[in-house]
């Protein structure tokens, strides 16, 4: 839910590599498109050694979890063993398999980031018009279809306590929101995540808004 410093994975990934430590990713929430671009890290032209993958890899429609890695960690274990100790019960399940490869290629068929990359400025500008309305909205932010809203809790309430406030009401209203932690320690500030399916539409984007705004009415 932190903003990062402009430049910052770029750094992150010259010290890593000027010392030899691997830079491993967990996209695990932001991969497979969920940010207008298959990985997050593309965003600011980053590569990572190792990278985990999960949720959005088959969509919920059956668990799956994926870890890609880069050429030199695949060039390093052939120079060595040659094997790859890891080995699970459930390892290459058949059918999280095909409902994986069913979602991918219904998001490439269908050109669902570009969906993103195109409606993803328009539901920013609406819920950033939220700032003005609502006092104890602090910020708006994130990339494509996953967007914090940072609030500022009431004297009177623990950031936990109106980030629950927040997630029951939009409950109520027939929106699903993430609960999130947010400020300098992750605990000071409540925070909400919007994240809304890859084929929501312009009328769905407002009616998003209006559900969201009653919500926030308490």
């Amino acid at each position: 839910m932190h903003r990062c410093p402009i430049g910052y994975y770029e750094e992150i990934k010259r010290i890593c590599d000027k010392y030899g430590i691997l830079f491993i990713a967990d996209e695990v929430m932001t991969g497979c498109g969920r940010t207008g671009r298959f990985l997050a890290l593309e965003h600011w032209g980053v590569k990572a050694d190792i990278i985990t993958l999960g949720k959005g890899l088959s969509a919920g429609y059956s668990p799956l979890a994926a870890t890609l890695v880069s050429e030199k960690i695949i060039q390093t274990i052939e120079n060595g063993s040659g094997v790859i100790m890891s080995g699970h019960t459930y390892s290459g399940n058949p059918l999280s398999c095909s409902a994986a490869l069913a979602v991918q290629n219904f998001i490439k068929d269908r050109n669902l980031l570009v969906n993103i990359s195109t409606l993803s400025p328009i539901l920013f500008e609406k819920l950033n018009e939220l700032v003005s309305l609502y006092p104890f909205i602090n910020e708006v932010r994130g990339k494509g279809y996953l967007i914090g809203i940072e609030c500022t809790p009431p004297e009177q309430s623990s950031a936990e306590a109106f980030t629950n406030l927040m997630i029951q009401s939009c409950k109520e209203e027939g929106l699903l929101v993430y609960p999130a932690g947010s400020g300098i320690d992750g605990r000071s500030l409540s925070a909400i995540i919007i994240a809304p399916p890859f084929t929501i539409t312009l009328d769905e984007i407002d009616l998003l808004l209006e559900r969201l705004k009653r919500a926030l009415t308490v």
